[in-house]
């Protein structure tokens, strides 16, 4: 057994966890203070919210990204002094594949916002609707696209994927185990039913992608090509005719590039799975 597999149960919790609560502490507790700041001078809560919940949303990305890198430095050291072979890198994707990535993100933001859709019929989700119509309405589109679309899906991939995913990892042969509680810890962290559902679908898609290509960048754009759909949704031409256009092409496009994707990541986790096996008969320890 390796020295990171020795560790007790809290402190292996703890390892796990704590990633979640820095990002907790810079983009609530910090980002909260700075707000309730613009409020002083904004007239009021609701309408500082309203106008900078976006750009702080980006700032905290920010913040965060590097903390998570620094973090993930750490574990790659960690896991070579324990005796843990793994070899995820930020290469591993051509353009095409990292094109297939994103494409596949937004057929999976198209089927988790059916799921969504699903729940409002169980559920009252309006006052969350009106929330995030209110903090989008009249912003820069490209500003959205960069906090929303780039910065926030990098920040949490670092973090739930980087981090607590293979932190999960490490301590176990299985894969199911920590895809589960990762994007239940994921779903958990978004706060409300309907974002944590689609949280916990996608993000264990995410997952998978990540242990499949061994690629660090395949959640990553995977996460940016839902978070970008998403977004340009509220973009959506307003007659009636050019919106359904829009809505069946991208639904065609996300659906086939899902089909694509997943076709892709099972040959891809098949051959991976096939050298880490070879490496461990030749006596390395691929987990």
């Amino acid at each position: 057994m390796t020295p990171l597999r020795r560790q007790g149960f809290f402190k292996i919790v703890w390892r796990v966890l704590y990633p979640i609560g820095i990002h907790f502490v810079i983009a609530d507790i910090i980002m909260g203070f700075v707000l309730i700041a613009l409020a002083k001078v904004f007239g009021g809560y609701e309408e500082a919210y309203r106008k900078f919940a976006i750009l702080l949303t980006g700032s905290a990305a920010v913040i965060a990204i590097p903390i998570g890198v620094l973090l993930y430095t750490g574990d790659v050291k960690r896991r070579k002094f324990g005796g843990i072979f793994r070899k995820e890198t930020v290469k591993g994707l051509t353009v095409g594949k990292t094109l297939l990535m994103f494409l596949m993100g937004t057929g999976l933001a198209i089927i988790g916002n059916m799921l969504v859709l699903l729940i409002g019929n169980l559920v009252n989700l309006s006052e969350y609707v009106e929330s995030m119509g209110n903090i989008t309405e009249n912003q820069p589109f490209l500003l959205l696209i960069f906090c929303v679309g780039i910065l926030g899906p990098l920040a949490e991939e670092i973090l739930f994927r980087w981090l607590v995913y293979l932190r999960m990892r490490d301590l176990s042969k299985s894969i199911w185990i920590p895809i589960l509680v990762s994007s239940l810890l994921f779903g958990i962290y978004h706060g409300n039913l309907s974002q944590m559902v689609y949280a916990t679908v996608l993000g264990s898609v995410f997952a998978y992608s990540l242990e499949a290509t061994g690629s660090l960048l395949a959640p990553v754009f995977l996460h940016m090509g839902a978070n970008c759909l998403s977004t340009t949704w509220s973009y959506l031409p307003a007659d009636i005719e050019s919106m359904l256009l829009c809505l069946l092409s991208s639904f065609i496009i996300g659906v086939l590039a899902m089909i694509l994707g997943f076709g892709f990541l099972r040959k891809r986790y098949a051959k991976r799975h096939d050298v880490l096996t070879e490496g461990s008969i030749e006596g390395t320890n691929p987990r």
